[in-house]
């Protein structure tokens, strides 16, 4: 939740996972009120200040560094892997939101 004593971006994805992005860095998914279930410790150089749930059990977090990354849960420790990167010169990420598709 809002670590440092103000809110977290937060968006809710696979299987009733909530994703929370925090002043600490981090971005974490949590199965239940206090159950951690992925941690992304690090994910980001300043604060992490969007999050969005999307399909297949990814997420995203946008930062105040610039950058945008997808992650995904690495089976079996707890922990995440980013499968994509993006940087946004001089653009503080925001808002994020994954698009369904039109098929």
């Amino acid at each position: 939740g809002g670590s440092a004593g103000g809110p977290s971006p937060a968006g809710w994805g696979r299987a009733g996972w909530l994703v929370t992005g925090s002043r600490d860095l981090s971005v974490k998914c949590w199965t239940a009120p206090g159950e951690l279930a992925v941690e992304a410790a690090a994910a980001h150089e300043l604060s992490v200040a969007a999050v969005a749930a999307g399909p297949c059990g990814v997420w995203a977090s946008g930062s105040r560094d610039t950058s945008v990354k997808v992650w995904t849960a690495r089976e079996g420790d707890g922990t995440a892997c980013v499968l994509w990167h993006a940087s946004l010169p001089r653009n503080i990420v925001t808002c994020l939101a994954f698009l369904g598709s039109s098929s």
